[in-house]
């Protein structure tokens, strides 16, 4: 979801392991200049690098990320 300079991504772990995933964001083509992904229900961060972040995601869970 998209409004404006905020975006938001919603990822789903269905899986009975935990995983580290990569999320790949083209922020150039969304006009968005954040470089962090925010989780505010585990006010946990995750660094975008060169347009990827990797992002721990618990078993059969998921997450709310904000860019930011």
């Amino acid at each position: 979801f998209r409004n404006g300079q905020h975006a938001m991504l919603v990822l789903f772990n269905n899986t009975d392991n935990d995983i580290e995933t990569q999320v790949r964001i083209d922020r150039d083509e969304l006009g968005i200049t954040g470089d962090t992904l925010y989780d505010p229900t585990a006010k946990a961060s995750f660094a975008i690098n060169d347009n990827s972040a990797a992002v721990a995601m618990p078993y059969r869970d998921y997450r709310v990320l904000i860019l930011r």
